[in-house]
């Protein structure tokens, strides 16, 4: 199942379905987190949170992501004016 099939499966409903996405992201997410918090235990904490929550985690992972997006597009557009 693909991420984007996942995250559509989950917001319809099928909340388990997260759980898919934890697995598959686990150690990137703790290595980010943990790169900014600098804390073993905090980072632990924040993985365990956000698999607890599952509903607005993903929401904000997706609303962070068009936000990235945006950025980048607003970046490129500056230096495409700027070159």
């Amino acid at each position: 199942m693909s991420d984007v099939t996942t995250i559509d499966s989950i917001l319809n409903g099928q909340i388990d379905n997260y759980e898919i996405l934890i697995v598959k992201y686990q150690r990137q997410l703790y290595s980010t987190i943990l790169h900014l918090v600098k804390n073993v235990d905090s980072a632990e904490d924040i993985v365990q949170y956000s698999s607890r929550d599952k509903v607005s985690s993903l929401r904000l992972i997706l609303a962070n992501t068009f936000l990235y997006f945006f950025y980048l597009l607003f970046n490129f557009s500056v230096i495409f004016l700027n070159p």
